[in-house]
């Protein structure tokens, strides 16, 4: 009877092991772009799409919302360069507006090409900060190793819809924003690409 004991004791310690492995290396968030369009008295607000068009003109709002805690990484790119916006810690079940609830990212039409990327981890990733630290200026550098973290990380979007976020203005028949919700393996990268009319 102890040695069956003793199997179930081991079996059960393994398998927690193993899920809490699995849990570290799992990093989920609900993410979201509000595109912001036209002056104040015919302002139009409307979620972006993973491929999706600007003018010159527009801001952009980047919506968070992490299920542990994490860092982000935001990583600006146009047709040219690439660099880095923000380096942050993100706590928890905890909606983030950046660059704040009250401004925006302006595009302001200096390239036909706007790429935004959010990379989200539990941990800091050493070739990330290494890259933009001595070499974080080529988009193409950038986007030969960002498409290297894409398919390390095995992003996958759940389709039931997060957080919702209240829209103002014309937002053709919608009254709200829903966060979409990404896991990925060690990381989540989620990349938005804007072409942009000049």
């Amino acid at each position: 009877m102890n040695k069956v004991n003793g199997f179930i004791f081991n079996l059960v310690i393994f398998l927690f092991l193993s899920s809490v492995s699995l849990a570290q290396s799992i990093v989920s968030s609900e993410i979201g772009i509000k595109i912001i369009s036209g002056k104040k008295s015919q302002r139009t607000e409307r979620a972006a799409l993973t491929l999706d068009r600007l003018r010159s003109g527009d801001n952009l709002q980047i919506f968070l919302y992490p299920e542990e805690n994490c860092l982000l990484y935001l990583i600006h790119s146009d047709s040219k360069h690439s660099s880095l916006l923000l380096m942050d810690s993100l706590k928890s079940k905890v909606l983030y507006i950046l660059p704040a609830s009250d401004s925006t990212y302006t595009i302001d039409g200096t390239s036909v090409k706007e790429v935004l990327t959010v990379l989200i981890t539990h941990h800091p990733i050493k070739d990330v900060d290494k890259f933009f630290m001595e070499n974080g200026t080529s988009s193409s550098e950038w986007k030969n190793k960002e498409d290297e973290l894409i398919s390390e990380s095995q992003v996958m979007q759940n389709e039931v819809p997060g957080q919702r976020i209240s829209m103002a203005g014309n937002i053709r028949g919608k009254s709200e924003l829903s966060l979409k919700s990404y896991v990925g393996k060690n990381f989540l990268i989620k990349t938005y690409t804007f072409d942009v009319k000049i």
